[in-house]
């Protein structure tokens, strides 16, 4: 099926608070083609070596932020004045080039493009709505095929939608019916594709999948590999792959080889149809293959001592990845908790060969909740420490004789990169 809908914005204003109003309102508009004000611009981010995402929750609401940032070193501090905020459930898309960036915000299922004007000003370019699509809500899985073209995996509705973040148009819908499952009868079952650990490479895009049932708190007792064609957008290939459990973190070498590790949310709701079981497990995809290493299979468990571990993120040292392993005399792995789990600051940090499969702990890393994010750009890689409550992450910035502190968040950072603008 093949949409075609466009609508172009307005600059906003310099004022932070006010912006915050003004994008609710922009939001709750829809399309405003008017031209605004010189009060109106929002000049902040012309001098921004990178762009934060952050957020922070009360019982009522959650705000996001996007903010400008000329370093990420210890002391640096989060102006929230100089940041754009957004309310309620909202994502940012950064490409790794084009001079843009874009926020997306559920209600009213719209993505926003954002450019510097010549005199290096923020300014709102563009607006695209995503209600027609079907899509129930913005997730991380949109990425960035050309400076034409994006896709965004729609978890809810099991579809590809294709669109092309210059023109901001919506080119096509694929669906993908092979990612229907039922781990419930009755129950609602999510296929969940995590395109920010995704592979591109030879024409095709290699996505992660794994399927989970939140009211049963289930997971599929495997691992899926959703293989795309970006030339066709067409499905090339599901892979299913039953030795390894929610394998949706990734890791890359040097050589080209790509490991997939077993994330947080499958040692979580493991429990409710497994018991204390230890599933974290690692897969291997060769460098030119399009499926899974039938002959390369690690259990974490096994090189932990039965830890219960989760979350691969890259290292500065090509073959070595980092992963979190529970501290069970802080928190154990009980079956009637494991929820609790979710925001456990119980979580140490140790070392993976990917390629030897030896594993060491790395207790200069401070504990942690499971659920991490790691950024990597200009051969630099920082990795993150978010409290038990989510109310601050702290930065590391990985080096070979180990993490050094970075700058601290005032809640839980999703997103950290270079300004694309």
């Amino acid at each position: 099926m093949k949409i075609a809908t466009k609508c172009q914005g307005r600059s906003v204003g310099r004022n932070g608070r006010l912006f915050a109003l003004m994008l609710v309102l922009v939001f709750a508009a829809g399309c405003d083609n008017g031209t605004g004000s010189d009060e109106e611009r929002l000049g902040t981010f012309a001098d921004a070596r990178f762009l934060a995402f952050w957020q922070t929750e009360t019982p009522a609401t959650r705000i996001n932020f996007v903010t400008p940032l000329s370093s990420l070193d210890a002391g640096t501090e989060v102006d929230v004045a100089r940041s754009l905020e957004v309310p309620g459930r909202a994502r940012l898309y950064v490409p790794p080039t084009g001079g843009f960036f874009s926020v997306a915000a559920d209600e009213p299922r719209t993505v926003v493009r954002y450019d510097l004007t010549a005199s290096g000003e923020l300014e709102r370019t563009g607006e695209l709505s995503f209600g027609a699509t079907g899509l129930g809500f913005f997730s991380f899985t949109n990425l960035f095929i050309s400076e034409t073209k994006a896709y965004l995996l729609d978890e809810s509705q099991q579809q590809l939608i294709v669109w092309d973040p210059q023109a901001m148009e919506i080119r096509e819908i694929v669906p993908l019916p092979m990612l229907t499952r039922e781990l419930v009868p009755g129950g609602q079952t999510f296929a969940i594709p995590v395109t920010y650990d995704s592979l591109i490479r030879d024409g095709r895009v290699f996505v992660p999948v794994t399927w989970q049932d939140f009211d049963n708190a289930v997971v599929a007792n495997s691992t899926g590999l959703l293989v795309l064609n970006t030339e066709t957008d067409e499905v090339v290939n599901l892979v299913e792959d039953e030795r390894c459990i929610g394998a949706m973190s990734v890791v890359t070498t040097a050589d080209g080889d790509a490991y997939f590790g077993t994330w947080d949310r499958a040692i979580i709701f493991n429990q409710a149809v497994r018991g204390n079981t230890r599933p974290s497990c690692v897969l291997r995809l060769p460098a030119g293959g399009d499926t899974f290493d039938p002959d390369y299979l690690l259990v974490l468990a096994d090189v932990t001592d039965g830890g219960v571990a989760a979350n691969l993120r890259p290292s500065p040292e090509d073959g070595i990845a980092l992963f979190r392993v529970l501290d069970e005399s802080v928190q154990p792995y009980d079956v009637q908790d494991g929820i609790e789990l979710q925001g456990a600051e119980a979580f140490d940090t140790w070392r993976l060969n990917l390629r030897t499969g030896e594993a060491s702990p790395a207790p200069e890393f401070p504990k942690s909740i499971p659920e991490t994010n790691s950024f990597a750009f200009n051969g630099t890689t920082f990795d993150s420490a978010t409290s038990d409550d989510f109310s601050s992450t702290q930065l590391f910035r990985i080096t070979g004789s180990g993490p050094e502190p970075a700058m601290t968040f005032p809640g839980f950072v999703t997103v950290v990169a270079q300004n694309p603008l």
